[in-house]
This record gives structure tokens, C-alpha cells and sequence, in this order.
């Protein structure tokens, strides 16, 4: 009479024992949601910000770029004309004011001659005048002195008004002819105050050379830093986001118009003002020749820059904004969910304690890394997984397998003269050409530090001896190019046919690995083929 009950109080704990993995699961898929949305939403914030800030950083560089192609085809195109024409001062100074009045992103064009004479073109800026442009020729006298003249045009170019004032600034003082009077290509000078204009600005000038090859003029253009300014800061990026234009001295050539009398008063003392000065400062500062944007922080404001050097010019661009300017709705959804969150977990945060205490916590699952953080490539655990596979497809399909390893030479050199970011970029455009050289059915892993396996899949009667100097020469050639100045930079690499049909690829790994380590006490920068 004892077991009778049994059955019984076994279907009353059967629903008892569902409901508790029924609370359980649903308790796991609450904290899992709170977790998730807490991270998706301080993601979401992260995303749409460097999603603006690219945005604007790319609408900025156009910007720079549309300025300064203005510049330097309006300089190219007057170099060409006056080589063919050889026209008079009269004639370039026609020509000078039909383009300047056909390009609004020019501010001034200047030719200047070997004898100290020059002809240029400005917007006029004096008070009072009808003009729209002046026309400045000044005619040197051979003693240091000379006529200065202005003649003013209205907006169809028809003169309005002559004058004349005491001469002052002959054609070097203009701030271009030195700088390419001796160079066979176009350049752009520092940043300075123009003599004649007042105002701060870089030129785009090139020589013109005479039949008997010497320098007949110099041609210059330049663009207002000014009107550049107020367009980049009239992009999106919210009512305290705001855009610098940078030279690589981080000096301050273009600024909001808040700042820009700083600017100007800088340029008017000889020099353009630090930034440091103006408090723009970035956690991950970018160079000219960084033109991916480099997202940081200046205390509690993003930072984004790019460098410059894609679009001709040696500067950067700074801008900086915060989350709730640049993307002002999901800065506060995120700061909704991120309380909602917060109340979900104190809210739970009993029941998960009773639920570690009367369960045995789950086991934690790890995820495998595949790929190589820097390189992109398989790792070497996950290379060791494939592997032996490959290597068999290819006996079966009657060829073998070559397996290559590949090592930097010098690469040390690289850290040491450019620093680690230069390094990791060797490597990433090693694995990166690796790859690009391989067949679809080829294995390539970064091994570690600075050397690569590579594992090729020969089809029968295939060598792997000259493709794996083909992939050796490909990546060293890219890494040269990268690095010219790194005379000794080179790849060494090592190989091993499965010849004997064995697919461990540890095997062939340590031979290759042997033909490298004893071939580079021969000469490196070479291939060297051992079998198996």
C-alpha cells in the first residue's frame, strides 16, 4: 500500500518540472535580449556615428578636391597656352580675367616674369568699388622699381574704373616663383598671406619654358580658404560639429567662422596657428597620407580626420562633433534602451541568483577564431584543419601538393624606420597579394609574426617550383613598391611537394620551413625547393 501514490505525485511534479525549464528558458532569453540590446544599441551609436562622419569626411575631401583640381587644371592649361602662343602681358592679362570669371572656386591668378614684372587677377575687395574683378599689372624698371596698375571689371568684364598706385610687390614677392622656378612639375607652396589680397592661401604654380629653354613666366592660381571653409562647415554635422582644414604641420589653414579671425590673425604674424592652439587634439591623429578616415575622441567630442594627399594636396581634415549632434535620434533611443536595459537586469537579477544557486551554471562556449585579425587570412589552427584534406583531394585527382613558406626579410627595418602601423600594413599587403595569387582550391595562413604557409594545389605534371617563385616575387614586389626606401626589404621562401603521397601537412611544413632557414644562409630573397 505504499507505492500506490506513486504514479500520482509523479504527473503532479511532471508539470512542475516543465514550467521550472519553461521559467529557466525564458529567463535565459530575457537576459540574453536586455545583453543584446544594451550592445546593439551602444553599436547602433558607434555605427551611425562613423557612418556621418565618413559621410562628411568624403563630401569634405570632394569639396578640397573640386577646389584644387580648379587650381592646378587652370595652371596646367595657361602653362600650355603661353608655351604654344607666347603671348604679351596684355594678352595673358585677357586671358587671366576670362578664366578667373569663368571659375568661382579661384580666388586669384598670377603670372609672373624673370625681370620682376607680373600680371594677376583677384576679386576686388575695396570699399565702394564697382568692380567685381581688378586686374593688376605691374611693369618692372629694371632699378628696383616699376608701374603698378589696376584696372577694375564689372561682372560682363567691362572695365569700370583704372588707378594707379606706388609699386610694392614685384614677382617673387608674389610667394611662388621660387618654388617653381626650378621644378619640372606643378607644386603647390606652403600656406601663407598673399601680399597683394591680404589673405592666407596656398598656390598651385608651375614654370613656362622658353624656346631656348629657360624660364620664360611662372604661372600661379590659387583658391579662397575662406569660401572653402564655410562650405565645408555647412555640411551635416549638427548645431556644434565642426570641420578644420589642417596643413602637415597641423597648423590651421581653414576654420568655422567662429574661429576664422584667429586664423587670419595667425596668417597676418607670418605663420598659420597650431591646432594645439585651437584645442584639436584626436586620440587617433591621421597624417596627409592616411585617407581612411580615423575615427577618435577630443575629451567628450568625436574626432574624425583624413588625410588629403589623394586629392594633390599635403593637409588634413579635422572634424569633430558629439554623438548627439552627429546622429541626434539614435544618440537617444540608445540612451532609452540602454535604461530599459538597466531596469531589466535589476529586475531579473534575483531570479538569475536563485537560478545559479539551484542550477549548475551552463558551460561556457567558446568561439573559434578562423581568421587572422590583420591579414584576413586562416589562422594557423584553422589552415591545420583543412589541410590534410586538400592535400589528399589532390593525390586523389592524381596531382600533389605544394606547401610554401614565405618570410619577410628585414622586416624589423620596417617597425624600426616607420613604426608598428607601417608594419602591420606589410603584413596585411603580404597576406593581401598571397591571396590575390592563389587559385580558389589554394590554402593561405598567416603562421605567425612575419611568416605565411601557403599551401598549392598542383595538378598532375605541374611543377610547384616556379609558381611558388611567381607568389614569392608578387608579394615582394608589392611589399618594394610599398617601401622604397627599404633597399634590402625582401621575401624568402621555402617549399615542399607531397611527392610521396604523405598528407600530414606538419611534414611538410618542417621541410619547407628547412629549405627556407637553409637557403637563406645563401641568399635570401630567393626560392628554395626541397621534396618530401
Amino acid at each position: 500500500m505504499t507505492t500506490a501514490p506513486a504514479a500520482p505525485a509523479r504527473r503532479r511534479r511532471l508539470p512542475f518540472v516543465v514550467g521550472v525549464v519553461v521559467v529557466d528558458v525564458v529567463l535565459a532569453v530575457q537576459v540574453a535580449l536586455s545583453i543584446w540590446t544594451g550592445v546593439e544599441a551602444r553599436t547602433g551609436v558607434a555605427e551611425a556615428i562613423e557612418d556621418t562622419f565618413t559621410y562628411v569626411a568624403d563630401v569634405s575631401a570632394a569639396s578640397v578636391s573640386r577646389y584644387v583640381d580648379a587650381s592646378e587644371s587652370t595652371t596646367a592649361s595657361l602653362v600650355l597656352w603661353m608655351e604654344r602662343e607666347d603671348p604679351s602681358p596684355d594678352e595673358v592679362a585677357e586671358r587671366l580675367l576670362a578664366l578667373r570669371a569663368a571659375n568661382s572656386e579661384l580666388r586669384a591668378i598670377a603670372v609672373a616674369y624673370p625681370d620682376g614684372s607680373w600680371v594677376g587677377v583677384a576679386p576686388d575687395k575695396q570699399e565702394g568699388s564697382a568692380a567685381e574683378y581688378v586686374v593688376a599689372t605691374a611693369v618692372a624698371d629694371g632699378n628696383g622699381g616699376g608701374t603698378y596698375t589696376l584696372e577694375g571689371y564689372s561682372r560682363t568684364l567691362a572695365p569700370v574704373e583704372r588707378r594707379e598706385q606706388p609699386w610694392s610687390v614685384d614677382a617673387v614677392a608674389l610667394g611662388f616663383w621660387d618654388a617653381a622656378a626650378l621644378s619640372y612639375d606643378l607644386v603647390w607652396t606652403d600656406p601663407a598671406l598673399r601680399p597683394v589680397t591680404g589673405e592666407g592661401g596656398a598656390w598651385a604654380a608651375q614654370r613656362v619654358l622658353a624656346d631656348d629653354g629657360g624660364v620664360a613666366a611662372v604661372v600661379g592660381t590659387d583658391f579662397s580658404l575662406d569660401a572653402l571653409a564655410r562650405e565645408l562647415n555647412s555640411l551635416p554635422l549638427g548645431d556644434d560639429g565642426e570641420v578644420y582644414l589642417l596643413d602637415a604641420q597641423r597648423r590651421v589653414l581653414a576654420a568655422p567662422a567662429v574661429d576664422q579671425e584667429r586664423v587670419d590673425e595667425g596668417f597676418a604674424e607670418g605663420a598659420a596657428p597650431s591646432a594645439a592652439s585651437f584645442d584639436l587634439r584626436a586620440t587617433d591623429a591621421a597624417t596627409p597620407y592616411e585617407i581612411a578616415v580615423q575615427f577618435g575622441t577630443n575629451g567628450d567630442l568625436r574626432t574624425a580626420e583624413r588625410g588629403l594627399n589623394d586629392v594633390g594636396v599635403p593637409w588634413v581634415l579635422h572634424l569633430e562633433a558629439s554623438d548627439e549632434s552627429l546622429a541626434p535620434a539614435v544618440a537617444s533611443l540608445a540612451w532609452v534602451l540602454h535604461i530599459a536595459t538597466v531596469v531589466s537586469l535589476l529586475v531579473l537579477l534575483a531570479a538569475v541568483a536563485v537560478y545559479v544557486v539551484v542550477w549548475k551554471p551552463l558551460l561556457e562556449m567558446q568561439r573559434a577564431a578562423y581568421t587572422d585579425v590583420l591579414t584576413g587570412l586562416l589562422t594557423r589552427r584553422r589552415f591545420e584543419q583543412f589541410a590534410g584534406e586538400a592535400i589528399q583531394n589532390a593525390h586523389r585527382m592524381g596531382g600533389h601538393a605544394c606547401v610554401v613558406v614565405l618570410d619577410i626579410d628585414h622586416f624589423k627595418q620596417i617597425n624600426d624606420t616607420h613604426g608598428h602601423k607601417a608594419g602591420d600594413a606589410a603584413l596585411a599587403l603580404v597576406g593581401e597579394t598571397l591571396s590575390r595569387h592563389v587559385r580558389q582550391d589554394d590554402l593561405v595562413s598567416r603562421w605567425g609574426g612575419d611568416e605565411f604557409v601557403v599551401l598549392m594545389v598542383m595538378k598532375p605534371g605541374k611543377d610547384g617550383t616556379s609558381a611558388m617563385e611567381r607568389l614569392r616575387a608578387s608579394a615582394q614586389q608589392a611589399l618594394r613598391e610599398a617601401f622604397p626606401d627599404q633597399s634590402d626589404l625582401g621575401i624568402t621562401a621555402g617549399g615542399s611537394a607531397s611527392v610521396s603521397g604523405s598528407s600530414r601537412i606538419d611534414d611538410l611544413v618542417r621541410v619547407a620551413d628547412d629549405a627556407l632557414v637553409a637557403g637563406k644562409q645563401v641568399a635570401k630573397a630567393t626560392s628554395y625547393a626541397a621534396s618530401l
